[in-house]
């Protein structure tokens, strides 16, 4: 015998029990940090492979940012609008993500980044500048490389917000004068 049909009121508390299991595996997924994840791409999934670059890409300058303002070398001002900066990174990887594990891409620990020693304000904003540079080139190489429109506007968005980076970290660490911050009009995907 299977016993009574469940009720109406049965069938919403398993509902509840399920959606609190499902709440409660999100919110432990969300306290890991996402530079604890990288991204290998299944195969048969061609632009999940140009994602997982583009993450590796977030994960490296999310790193950068974080070792630049541990070394606590910046102003306040200057380590405030990192700080904004990083925040955007981590808004990156988080995209990303979710872009790749629609496409079956799987996570794993990616390596640490190489730090270089941080000891004046200057040599952090250098930093910060090339590692913005650096990421301009992959998402600009990967936008010709991605045929999925959503992927081609998420690149592009994205590929613009890292410039804005550049341009206001330029123009910080030339006592802003904006002649020495205007971006390099062809940016192209060497390096």
């Amino acid at each position: 015998m299977s016993g009574p049909a469940p009720t109406r009121r049965g069938r919403l508390a398993s509902r509840r029990e399920l959606l609190g299991g499902a709440l409660a595996a999100a919110s432990a997924s969300a306290l890991v940090p996402r530079t604890a994840l990288a991204a290998t791409p299944r195969p048969g999934h061609p632009e999940a492979q140009i994602l997982a670059k583009l993450l590796a890409t977030e994960h490296k300058l999310s790193e950068t940012y974080r070792q630049v303002l541990a070394a606590g070398v910046l102003n306040t001002i200057v380590a405030a609008e990192a700080s904004s900066f990083l925040a955007q990174e981590q808004e990156h990887v988080g995209a990303l993500e979710r872009q790749l594990f629609l496409r079956d891409g799987a996570f794993s620990n990616p390596p640490a980044p190489e730090g270089k020693p941080i000891t004046t304000a200057a040599d952090a904003l250098g930093i910060l500048i090339d590692a913005e540079s650096a990421a301009e080139r992959d998402y600009y190489a990967a936008i010709s490389q991605l045929r999925d429109p959503e992927l081609v506007s998420l690149a592009t968005e994205i590929l613009a917000s890292e410039a804005q980076h550049w341009t206001l970290l330029s123009l910080l660490a030339h006592n802003g004068n904006p002649v020495a911050a205007v971006p390099d009009a062809f940016v192209d995907g060497s390096s």
